[in-house]
């Protein structure tokens, strides 16, 4: 996961990776399916900025 937060230039703390990991997660099992990387960057995003809206709002559902 670092990797990949690495290689979409986002740097984040222990906390912050396992809150964004959790939101992954929750949205990988709501949707059956493995998220595109576009999707984890957006989530990313939002998380890092301190967003306040829930995960189903994040994603533009």
């Amino acid at each position: 996961m670092t990797a990949a937060l690495e290689a979409l230039g986002i740097d984040a703390e222990e906390e912050q990776m396992r809150e964004l990991v959790a939101a992954i997660k929750q949205r990988a099992l709501e949707t059956k399916a493995l998220l595109p990387l576009e999707e984890v960057a957006r989530l990313a995003s939002q998380l890092l900025s301190g967003s306040t809206r829930d995960d189903a709002a994040l994603v533009g559902r």
